[in-house]
């Protein structure tokens, strides 16, 4: 079949309310995507290329779990000119069917942490994850990284679901991880974050310094993790965690750290607006992004503008030592009820993105969008229209993931299909954007 083509506009068409007033937003230019897919025999489908994402320097890690039986695998490219070519493919020979390697992984500074959440090493579906090294020609691994033994029993507790890694950290996300006080099991699946630190740089082993634990039972604490500041000259370094069935009514919560030394302290717990009271299960949490000036978390089914369960992105500034609210980064015209905006979120200071893999298009079923968003002068957030295919398939899944950083955009579609008629299932496709903020004076848009 055909290659897939995006509704594309070079300057974005910015949504705003109707009114009098005047704000200013930025300008975005975005280039033609560059489609990239996965490198396999094209008769094999389940591969869910681009269920994962990571970029540091001119690396960026692409995951496919579902590659040779749900082994895994994890793609490597590097940015050569304006494209992006593959430099190598992780497959270690270690992996077993239904390990889902790739399942989640991040990097920085020529390092990938990748999870395997569901690896039998220490009981059924315990987990671990994998740390690669570029040594300036390859990929090499060197170090697997395991639940400790701390006797609270890890079969099924999904660790290497949530990964992070940035600076000297990385953290390994077990949103299973039932949590045991005094000898008893307390808390089942409350989730937990494991916290490793290397002394001397690339290639020096991680060691655990500290475990975070989740608040209450059933709070899937560790689901998503990110670290920020490390990579940014001067920024403040935080570490968030996304707790999303946290209590009261399973809304969810997310939890903010700031760093002591080689240790993490709790600073803010966030939690979704008040506005919408009486909706539970509203997964805040389930996406999670930030920059230094700027924390987006997700709520892949809490109420919006747009109506009920069609998902919300709350977006959050530093007013002194808090975070505070700065308003929703609302839907575009077009999502409706499941259409789980918000659950993958990717910003970069004035510029964010947002994926809404359950939408409905042309009346196929979970065909996904994503759409982007300008910080105006003001604080507010402008959204572009909905992005769509122009040939939908049934989930697509477009936006399960989506990534914003050093001047890219990344969206994926990891359920696309291929073949005549979309008959090899699964196989997957991401697109890569460059995109330019300003370019001219900034516009003014009613608000």
């Amino acid at each position: 079949m055909g290659q897939p083509r995006l509704v594309f506009v070079l300057l974005v068409a910015l949504i705003s309310a109707a009114g009098t007033a005047a704000v200013k937003c930025p300008r975005v230019a975005l280039s033609r995507p560059q489609w990239l897919q996965p490198i396999a025999r094209k008769d094999i489908g389940n591969i869910f290329f681009g269920h994962s994402l990571g970029m540091s320097g001119e690396h960026m890690a692409v995951g496919a779990y579902g590659l040779q039986d749900y082994r895994g695998a994890v793609y490597m490219y590097k940015l050569e000119g304006t494209r992006w070519g593959l430099q190598q493919t992780l497959k270690p020979t270690d992996r077993k069917p239904s390990d889902h390697y790739g399942l989640n992984l991040d990097m920085s500074n020529r390092t990938v942490v990748i999870g395997r959440p569901f690896h039998n090493i220490q009981g059924t579906k315990s987990g671990s994850a994998d740390v690669w090294v570029f040594n300036g020609r390859h990929w090499r691994r060197t170090q697997q990284l395991v639940p400790p033994g701390n006797g609270w029993g890890h079969g099924g507790a999904w660790y290497g679901y949530g990964v992070a890694a940035e600076g000297p950290f990385a953290c390994i996300g077990a949103r299973y991880q039932n949590k045991i006080v005094n000898g008893v099991m307390t808390y089942p699946r409350a989730g937990a974050v494991y916290v490793y630190y290397r002394n001397n740089g690339v290639g020096t082993p991680y060691r655990l310094v500290q475990t975070l634990t989740g608040p209450d039972e059933v709070s899937f604490f560790g689901d998503e993790i990110q670290l920020s500041g490390f990579e940014d000259r001067g920024g403040e370094k935080r570490l968030l965690v996304g707790a999303s069935r946290h209590s009261p009514k399973a809304k969810g919560a997310a939890y903010l750290y700031t760093r002591q030394g080689r240790k993490w302290k709790l600073s803010q717990v966030l939690s979704p607006t008040d506005r919408y009271p009486e909706y539970t299960s509203q997964h805040y949490g389930e996406g999670i992004a930030m920059s230094n000036e700027t924390i987006l978390i997700g709520g892949e089914t809490a109420p919006s503008d747009k109506g009920r369960r069609t998902g919300e992105v709350y977006a959050y500034k530093k007013v002194g030592d808090k975070w505070v609210q700065s308003g929703p980064l609302n839907p575009p015209e077009g999502v409706t009820r499941w259409g789980l905006h918000g659950q993958r979120l990717g910003t970069d200071q004035r510029f964010s993105a947002v994926g809404q893999w359950g939408t409905v298009v042309k009346g196929v079923n979970r065909a996904g969008s994503f759409s982007y968003y300008l910080r105006c002068a003001d604080g507010s957030w402008r959204s572009s229209k909905m992005r769509v295919m122009t040939d939908p398939q049934s989930h697509d899944s477009l936006g399960k993931n989506v990534l914003v950083k050093n001047g890219f955009m990344v969206v994926t579609a990891p359920m696309r299909d291929s073949g005549t008629n979309g008959d090899i299932q699964n196989r997957g496709l991401v697109m890569v954007y460059k995109y330019t903020l300003g370019g001219g004076p900034w516009v003014e848009y009613p608000d």
